[in-house]
This record gives structure tokens, sequence and C-alpha cells, in this order.
């Protein structure tokens, strides 16, 4: 169908054949308004993913792991790592061979934030691949084994995972498979080894890829031709995550100016929002919403009620001496002295504190205990 254009009040317009005028799609729109160039972004393959290499394995155990890393006696240990740090992203690889030879190898790929880490961990991986056909150029080799302290990386590159630079992925794939054809077939392992558990390998790549991203050097015959050539596209996860660390950052400083946390910070100093997700997290919902209505006061008690006009009065209806607030509940009601004395003063003093019985993790217990025994909120507290 062709494609006419109209002058339409000064603009040209394109129009289609049977009249209907042509617009672009609105994400076009979008990206036109905030400057952003598709072409700047990785392109993912539509077809069908690719079938894993090999069989998915279980988690493997970290003490195992440790103890099978010190325990191989393989001909080539080569041991990756990478970093993303205020100096920038970097890879680095570490050979050792068991005649006593060693070869290092590292790459600054950009500064932070320019990739990920998981792309860096592939890159580490690329780099050892890239060590391996070095050595078989002048040795036969029997078996090698590449350790990498990411899981993540080692489930990409077998298929298993995404989230990683597809170009990326398809160059370590190829150097991983031109180091099992060399020296008449070379029997190549890629494993997963804990970081930081005391693996001399790992802390010598470890240490290595710091190096290099502080602007160490290497050989470029140490270094593979696209690693040395590449210059990434945005990869699209890489993008989100950016995006969502400037969405909460935006979005904290919206929260800190607003007249919301003037009121939080002054009745709860030094506790954030982020702090009572994560203090809460283990909570059934019933009991962090209660958790939440004590800490914030929209509770059931008289004085909240008496202030939503829903009671006659805010006074305690159980001992008729002061308002029902939280803290009286909690702490001063007569009605429940002795609730209060078995679940929260027999733990000690800070049991009787509000800031700590509502923010402390090991009051949480004790507190919904004491909820339980005085009989209120029991749809909440079961």
């Amino acid at each position: 169908m062709g494609i006419l254009s109209v002058v339409f009040q000064g603009l040209i317009v394109p129009k289609c054949a049977i009249g209907r005028k042509k617009y672009p799609p609105p994400l076009q729109i979008i990206l036109r308004f905030a400057g952003v160039n598709p072409s700047d972004f990785e392109q993912r393959p539509l077809s069908r993913a690719p079938l894993p290499s090999t069989p998915p394995e279980p988690r493997p155990d970290r003490e195992l792991a440790t103890i099978s890393a010190w325990a191989d006696t393989a001909h080539l240990q080569v041991f990756t790592d990478a970093t993303a740090s205020r100096l920038g992203v970097a890879a680095a690889a570490v050979l050792w061979e068991s005649g006593g030879r060693e070869l290092r190898s590292g790459l600054r790929l950009g500064d932070t934030g320019s990739l990920s880490i998981l792309d860096a961990e592939i890159a580490g991986i690329l780099l050892a691949a890239h060590l391996v056909a070095s050595v078989q150029e002048d040795t036969i080799v029997d078996d090698v084994s590449i350790y990498s302290d990411s899981q993540a990386a080692i489930s990409c590159i077998n298929n298993h995972s995404q989230g990683a630079s597809t170009q990326l992925l398809k160059a370590t794939r190829r150097a991983i498979r031109m180091a099992k054809k060399g020296s008449g077939g070379t029997v190549v392992h890629l494993r997963w080894c804990p970081g930081h558990a005391g693996i001399p390998g790992n802390e010598v790549a470890d240490e290595e890829a710091t190096r290099v991203a502080a602007g160490l050097t290497y050989p470029t015959s140490l270094i593979p031709q696209f690693l040395a050539e590449y210059r990434p596209t945005t990869n699209p996860t890489t993008c989100k995550k950016a995006m969502q660390a400037v969405s909460r950052t935006l979005a904290e400083a919206h929260w800190v100016a607003s007249d919301a946390h003037a009121k939080f910070a002054a009745k709860f100093p030094n506790i954030s929002p982020r702090h009572f997700l994560a203090h809460s997290h283990p909570l059934s919902r019933s009991k962090a919403t209660l958790l939440f209505r004590l800490t914030t006061g929209h509770v059931q008690l008289r004085q909240h009620l008496f202030r939503l006009q829903l009671a006659d009065s805010p006074k305690c209806e159980h001992c008729g001496v002061e308002s029902e607030t939280v803290t009286h509940f909690l702490f001063r009601c007569q009605r429940y002295a002795v609730q209060r004395g078995e679940h929260l003063a027999s733990r000690g003093p800070d049991f009787l504190r509000l800031a700590f019985l509502l923010h402390a993790s090991c009051a949480l217990e004790p507190l919904f205990d004491y909820i339980k025994a005085t009989g209120r909120f029991a749809d909440l507290v079961r």
C-alpha cells in the first residue's frame, strides 16, 4: 500500500493510500522526546532461545565447592574475577599450569556503570579461555578447569539464564569451543568456586581485577581481539537497573523534602521506610500491618478513633486514667500489667521503650505475644 503526503496546517503528514493519516507509534514519540536513540541499545534476537549446552545442575554447596577447588588436579587451572567500583569496571584471569607456569591477563572494560558486573564476570571467563588457547599453541593440554565465583555468569554461558550482553556471550562461548578443540581435544570444565573463601586462585584473581581497574595493562597478545575492540551497546538489563537506581534516589530525595518525612523523623528518628520493610519482612501480612499501624499511631485505639470521630472520648475505657495511645496500651495501662510483666518487663528495661520494642528484631516475638495475651487486635494476631 503506497504512502501519500498531504499538507496539513503547514506540516507534511504521511497519509495512507486509503486516506488515513499515519502517525509514528507512541513508543517512538516517547524515545524521541527523551532523546534516546534505539540503535544505542543492544538488539535482542526474536528467535527461539538456544537449548542449554549442559543439563541444569542444582546450586552447589559452598563448602563442597571449596573443597573441590582445593583438591583440583587439572593440567590448567584458570581463576577469573571482576570488579565494579569507583575505579571502573574490570575483569581479570590467572592461569596456573601444573608444571608451575603462570599467566595473567586483565582488561579495564569501562567506567563505573558502563557495564554490569554480570557482563564483567563473563568477560573474565572470555579472558580465561583466551589464556588457555595461548598455552595450547606450544603445549599439549589434557584438561582445564575454569573457575568463576559468579553462578549467574556460568548460568548465562550454559543458556540456563539471561541478562548478559548477547554479543559478549557469543564471543565467550566461541572461545570455550575453540579451547575444547585445541591440543587435539581438551576437556574444559567451567566450575563455580565461592568468592572470598580463601581459595588462592580466586584471591589472586580478585586482587588482579582491582589492579587492572586502577590502570594496570597487559600486552595485546593476552587480550582477546573481541574484548580489545569491545564497545558495548547499552545492555537493556543494565539500563533497567540504572533507571531503578535513579528512580530510587529521586524517590528518597522527594521523601526527605516532604512534610511527612519531617513528622516521621521527629517521631521516629533514624528510622526510614526501607528499614521498616527489612524489619517487617519475616512477619506475616497481618502482623506487618499491625506493626505498621502501631508505628504510625493509626491503630484502633481510643485516641485515634476519637480523632476520626468514631469514639466519644479518647480516654482508655479500661482504666480511664489517660488517653489510650500506643504508649499507654503497651506500657502504662493497668489492665494489662500482668501480661506486660510476663512478656515485656521480664526481658529487660529495653522492652519497655517504644523505640526499641517497635524497631528491634528481637522484640517482635515478645511484642506480639503481649498483644495476643491482652486479647486486643485478635483479627491481626493469630
